[in-house]
């Protein structure tokens, strides 16, 4: 097996935690009934919402060592692959490039290098697995 369905499992936890902690607070508060019924976004509704956005957002470190989803636009419309070009980001200038070693002929596809990942993690984050990942393999133990 892989570890795809507890990861699930525990991302789903993580988004109905944010949905209670956060979320319900905002649009339950008083003098919000309002707010609440034009939203109408139930757990199911944040769950639909949470999951397209990861499945479009680049996870990116902060200076303190955390884990941030940027959503920049037409960077998601690369298909990825290895080897394959890479993001630059540019804070202080408020630039994204997209940046590949390998010359392109026009025409060519120029594919968006992930990382090295297995595919349970594709899935689970981009919705997609690649074909031959080498970082999918099977550990055989003797018994």
């Amino acid at each position: 097996g892989t570890q795809l369905l507890p990861r699930v499992l525990q991302q789903k936890q993580a988004i109905r935690a944010e949905y209670e902690q956060v979320v319900l607070p905002v649009v339950t508060a008083p003098g919000q009934a309002d707010l609440a019924a034009e939203l109408d976004l139930d757990l199911k509704g944040f769950l639909w919402a949470s999951c397209c956005v990861l499945s479009r957002a680049f996870v990116m470190q902060t200076e303190e060592g955390g884990k941030i989803p940027l959503l920049i636009p037409g960077v998601d419309l690369f298909n990825s692959g290895q080897p394959g070009a890479r993001l630059d980001i540019d804070g202080a200038r408020g630039v994204v490039r997209v940046v590949s070693d390998q010359e392109h002929a026009e025409g060519q596809q120029v594919y968006l290098d992930l990382g090295s990942e297995a595919n349970f993690g594709y899935m689970l984050t981009q919705g997609f697995a690649l074909v031959n990942n080498p970082q999918d393999f099977v550990e055989l133990h003797k018994v």
